[in-house]
Order: C-alpha cells, then structure tokens, then sequence
C-alpha cells in the first residue's frame, strides 16, 4: 500500500473523525491518549482495531481491513474520507491544536522522509515500545501540550499546570 506523498489537511467539518488504533501497542495507546486529553470537544473517537473480533461494517464496506489497520493507523472522517499513516498523525495534531507536531509530521522534507519510514516504524512498534519510545513520544507530546496551552494563554487569564 502506498501513502500519500503529500500530507492531506483536514477540513475541520471532517470531525468527528474515527481513529483506529492498535491499542495493545504501548506507544500506540501512549500517543492516542495524549490525543485524547486534549480533544476538548471530543470529536476524536478512537477505536482498538487489536481485538482479533474486531469488525466495522463501514470499513468493511471501503474496503478496509483489520490487517490494514494493525499495519499502519487510519480514520474515518465524519466526511468519510479516510486517513492512512502520516495524515492521520497530522490531521489529529492540527485539531486538538499542536500545530508544531502537526508541522513535524507534515514537513514539506521532514514529512517525505516520516511517510517514507512510517511503515517499518509501525511494524517494529512493540520492540521501539519495548525500547522506552513510548515514554520518549510521550515526554515530548506533553511537553508541547504544555507550550501550545502557554501560547494560548499568554493573553487570557488562565493557568497552566507544569
């Protein structure tokens, strides 16, 4: 399978969009959980596509497997567009307003390169997790959480924890 060789931007009617992620990866579940705190509206629903019983009638009908899910994440916009690897990550930064990681996924040279090495980081996820990748992902999705909510608070009163 082929991903895009441009990042796709996600028109905000698109939300709420579906995510399905391999939720019995460490890393996996670190970073959508990261994501979800700070989907404020909730419009990001996150499915575990891991469970070996697992079925979605609209996937089905796209043409979307399970095994094509557990290879690399996907989501369903409310739209239908679906999303695969790189423009998902972009799409999910974009919206719950990490513009810098959304920026380091969708680079115009860093991105090529991401999409490229996307596949075979997604295979190997359960080892990088072993590795501590998740705790390194992690620290660094939550120390840009804490600066893009710092930006935004620069001119409204409201506190930020540390």
């Amino acid at each position: 399978m082929r991903l895009p060789k441009r990042a796709v931007k996600v028109p905000k009617r698109s939300f709420p969009i579906d995510v399905f992620y391999d939720a019995s990866c460490p890393l996996c579940a670190a970073e959508m959980a990261h994501v979800k705190t700070l989907d404020s509206n909730s419009e990001i629903r996150l499915i575990d596509c891991s469970a070996q019983a697992f079925f979605d009638a609209n996937a089905a009908a796209a043409g979307v497997t399970q095994s094509a899910m557990m290879r690399l994440i996907h989501a369903r916009s409310a739209d239908g567009q679906w999303l695969i690897g790189v423009d998902v990550f972009i799409a999910l930064y974009e919206h719950i307003g990490l513009p810098r990681v959304a920026g380091f996924w969708g680079h115009p040279l860093l991105g090529k390169v991401l999409s490229a090495l996307y596949p075979t980081l997604a295979k190997y996820r359960q080892i990088l997790s072993a590795l501590g990748a998740n705790r390194l992902y992690s620290s660094f999705i939550a120390r840009e959480a804490r600066r893009a909510l710092r930006s935004r608070c620069k001119n409204a009163s409201c506190s930020v924890q540390q």
